[in-house]
């Protein structure tokens, strides 16, 4: 019978419900005696009415009430007198672990304090021979005060019947022991079970341990460590998967990942057998990366960015296979200069597989067009390659004597080096993602939107050799092992990737190797061994982890090779091998990046306020409401996956609000014309990638308007269409239109083989400016809406984004480098005029970054920019640097 407010329960005063779940009500109360409050929780009738399960839970109960720590919510009594037996306990004020993990990754520090109050709860209860049995976020509490409680000490041994059969696979967890239909409460427990209460068996202390572990885990990942749709799905997850220590951030201690390891063996003879030498562990004193035992040995770090002089003292790695060798000589270093009168692009490149040729992406100074050049390792003389502008993707063939490249028209094209004749292999798309040929003459090829094709290198019509399943959205950067028939590549799914490991011959299923962030993995190793190493990307930091192709499979912990690596826009990994791993190319940032505070300008370009300071995480896309009063953007969240969130700032207050809290990756968001709802891309936590629709002030459920790889918005005046370009950040070829009444339905509103981005509609909205690529830079243009009355290039000095005054008469321009200019726009004879480009005023807005993003009022006097703080003096950018290493996995042994 459930309780109401008011009621009373002894001399308890039912106040206010506080939840409920599979075991029971849970609400808050006045103690009228001790004149204090405290929480209620009444047991489910169908347990309340069995004799046998009362009589031992009334038993357990007064040995829980001895319990007498810290960090354990206290057992005051029981209550018989209300209308079912009921728990007198400890309230407990705050939030739970489940609530704060659901906005995103705990940061170690914090992680690893909640995680030492845990070990105590754990160590007091289980020296009284007291076990958990149910430990998981939802149970522990977090106090305002930073004291974390765990509840419901005891409950799952309490509720247990007196003689559970060992084989029942259920009593010995309280959810599986409860009624069937309360699959919520056993989805959210199931996932923290140890394998043996999976499997029916006793549970002892090590149970806790397991699911401490678990806990430990899921705080520094922000996400569940073992789940599934169904009970059975996370019951087998909790059996036969291991935990993706991959995940974890870069800046895990050594001695958690070893914690970890131990708690979460699914043996549990060989797990911690005692939650104090968890704590111990969790104490222990900061060590070197590098690990005793050999499975979980993790290289020491490389910051060749950061350290002058540097010498390639790494302890031995594991994955190598030989007997014990005299020390190998230090890996050669040396940096190479860029190509006279350019500076390394971001876009990406190659080492041949011999290691005898570099493949070299610039750009020229001051331009944005980029050129490809060729040059050995043995010389300084760069060679231009004719015909492969603005390629992208450019791998070398399996010999090194062509290589493959995503043409600017959107073709596959090769390139013979030693005569300099370009062919077409087959017709592409923007949607492409990397490249791989083998010696047998086959190219791979990926997409963010499709599977791994594969193609004759003479020429010939795609056949696929994957297909996208459990919700994928893309296979990416294709990258063959040594072998010609395995090849590695990148699985896309909203807000997270994995190495996948797929067969050219399609005679094995694809097999997930680890996740990662995104981006490209590739495979190194020395001549004529059969184990290596898959190199990815974590944020900027370059990850390892060991593999042998033998037996198909990662055998070692992630470790760290590189930190404070260029991350391309395009998804590439910022390291290129040779195939014998002897040479390695590393392209590290040009300079630490200078804190960026978000402020609002006059047309002057002078400081009016300050939004956000340097030291808050910096705003993306930046977008004012229509009545000016707010600032909408996209910010970064708090965990390692790089999702982003949606905020809103209050300009008269200054509070800013996260109005996404589903633990998606949101971004671009734009408003409608009457401020009452937002549009944004990207995907809710466990849903797709697409185009949703909010309510303006973060009430309601979003809704998914259109699947697919999006990105920035434009929305007519009327409110009744969206512009959106197709695919994502830096690939879209195409501008798309949906009536938002049908969104299922799109046109092309812009096509063609050029870049273009930033739709935007002018007031009346007769008009479109956007950003495009045709003249080989990015220019911004004005073109009739819809199509057909007139085109204008209003940009002269490049142009990534405009801006409409709300009377149509003004676009502002980003050029550039921080530049912004003033156009005047005036209606004659059905088409347009436009004035000179004048100028208004210079910021800093670093390239690659959200701080690009700018935002400017409707009546075109204010700005939303990133500027350095007030006194700080802009860094003078340099050359990024490329980094030679020879004979770098020599270095690697011993």
């Amino acid at each position: 019978m459930s309780l109401t407010t008011g009621a009373r329960v002894g001399h308890y005063e039912i106040t206010a419900p506080l939840g409920s779940g599979g075991m029971g009500e849970v609400w808050r109360a006045r103690d009228s005696k001790l004149n204090r409050d405290v929480a209620i929780k009444v047991l489910p009738a169908d347990l309340a009415s069995n004799a046998q399960y009362m009589i031992r839970f009334q038993r357990e109960a007064q040995v829980l009430a001895a319990l007498n720590h810290s960090n354990i919510a206290a057992l005051y009594g029981l209550e018989d007198s209300g209308p079912a037996p009921a728990l007198v306990m400890e309230l407990v004020e705050g939030e739970t672990l489940a609530d704060r993990i659901r906005r995103g990754a705990v940061p170690v520090g914090e992680a690893v304090d909640i995680a030492r109050q845990i070990c105590d709860a754990l160590d007091a209860a289980h020296s009284k021979g007291i076990i958990h049995r149910d430990l998981k976020p939802a149970n522990v509490k977090l106090t305002p005060e930073g004291q974390v409680k765990v509840l419901d000490f005891g409950l799952a041994k309490a509720l247990e019947p007196e003689s559970a059969p060992a084989a029942s696979g259920g009593h010995d967890s309280p959810t599986i022991s409860l009624a069937a239909s309360r699959a919520g409460v056993i989805l959210g427990t199931a996932g923290y079970m140890s394998p043996e209460q999976a499997r029916g068996m006793a549970a002892d202390k090590r149970a806790d341990v397991w699911a401490f572990g678990v806990v430990l885990h899921e705080m520094l990942t922000g996400r569940m460590t073992f789940g599934g749709e169904t009970m059975a799905d996370t019951l087998a997850a909790v059996l036969k998967s291991d935990a993706d220590f991959s995940v974890l951030p870069g800046d895990t201690p050594p001695a958690i990942r070893r914690l970890l390891l131990r708690c979460l063996q699914r043996d549990r003879r060989k797990r911690l057998h005692d939650i104090a030498d968890a704590r111990l562990e969790l104490d222990a004193e900061p060590e070197a990366p590098a690990m005793a035992t050999p499975e979980r040995q993790r290289l020491n770090v490389l910051p060749w960015v950061i350290a002058a002089a540097l010498a390639l003292v790494i302890p031995a790695v594991w994955w190598l296979n030989r007997a014990p060798q005299p020390p190998a000589p230090l890996a050669a270093r040396f940096e190479l200069s860029p190509p006279e009168g350019t500076v390394f692009s971001s876009a990406g490149h190659a080492v041949s597989p011999d290691g005898r040729l570099l493949l070299i992406h610039a750009v020229r100074e001051g331009g944005n067009e980029n050129r490809l050049y060729v040059r050995p390792l043995n010389s300084a003389q760069y060679r231009y390659l004719q015909g492969a502008d603005n390629a992208a993707y450019a791998e070398f063939s399996a010999d090194g004597s062509h290589i493959v490249f995503l043409s600017v028209d959107e073709k596959v094209k090769r390139l013979d080096l030693s005569t300099g004749g370009a062919a077409t292999v087959s017709t592409g798309s923007g949607s492409i993602r990397g490249f791989s040929w083998n010696a047998q003459d086959v190219i791979l090829f990926g997409s963010n939107a499709g599977p791994i094709q594969r193609v004759p290198a003479a020429g010939g019509t795609p056949a696929p050799v994957t297909k996208l399943e459990n919700g994928e959205t893309g296979h990416g950067f294709p990258g063959f092992l040594p072998d010609g028939r395995y090849f590695l590549y990148s699985s896309f799914k909203p807000g997270l990737a994995h190495v996948m490991l797929g067969d050219l011959e399609q005679k094995e299923a694809p097999k997930r190797l680890l996740s990662m962030n995104g981006g490209k993995a590739l495979y190194a190793s020395d001549t004529g061994l059969s184990r290596g190493a898959i190199l990815y990307r974590s944020q900027a930091t370059l990850q390892a982890v060991g593999y042998d192709r033998g037996r198909r499979e990662v055998t070692s912990q992630p470790f760290t090779l590189a930190e404070s690596l260029m991350l391309s826009p395009r998804g590439q990994l910022p390291a290129y091998v040779s195939v014998p791993a002897r040479v390695m190319l590393l392209h590290t940032l040009s300079a630490e990046r200078q804190p960026l505070e978000l402020v609002l300008l006059n047309r002057k370009g002078e400081r009016l306020e300050t939004l956000s300071p340097s030291n808050e995480r910096e705003w993306g896309h930046l977008e004012f409401s229509p009545d000016d009063k707010q600032l909408l953007g996209d910010r970064a969240g708090a965990d390692e996956r790089g999702s982003r969130d949606l905020w809103t700032l209050d300009l008269a207050r200054s509070v800013a609000s996260r109005i996404t809290l589903d633990g998606g990756n949101e971004s671009t968001a734009i408003y409608s014309p009457d401020g009452r709802r937002i549009y944004y891309t990207g995907s809710s936590r466990e849903g797709p990638g697409g185009i949703y629709t909010a309510s303006a002030d973060g009430t309601g459920t979003p809704i998914l308007l259109r699947k697919g790889s999006f990105h920035h918005l434009g929305i007519t005046p009327d409110g009744r269409q969206l512009a959106f370009e197709v695919g994502g950040a830096g690939s879209s070829n195409e501008i798309g239109l949906i009536s938002l009444s049908q969104p299922d339905k799109a046109e092309t509103l812009l096509g063609g083989s050029y870049w273009k981005a930033w739709p935007q509609f002018s007031p009346n909205g007769k008009w479109l400016a956007f950003a495009s690529s045709e003249t080989g830079q990015s220019e911004i243009y004005v073109q009739s809406f819809p199509p057909g009355n007139g085109k204008w290039r209003v940009s002269k000095n490049g142009g990534s984004l405009a801006r409409w005054r709300r009377d149509g008469k003004e676009l502002v321009i980003h050029e550039g480098g921080g530049r912004f200019v003033s156009v005047d726009v005036r209606e004659r004879g059905g088409g347009l005029e436009f004035g000179a480009p004048q100028p208004l005023f210079t910021t800093a807005l670093q390239p690659f970054s959200t701080a690009q993003y700018w935002a400017m009022t409707s009546d075109g006097q204010r700005f939303a920019v990133h500027a350095l703080p007030e006194g700080a003096k802009a860094v003078p950018p340099r050359p990024r640097s490329l980094t030679v290493l020879l004979d770098w996995m020599a270095a690697l042994r011993r």
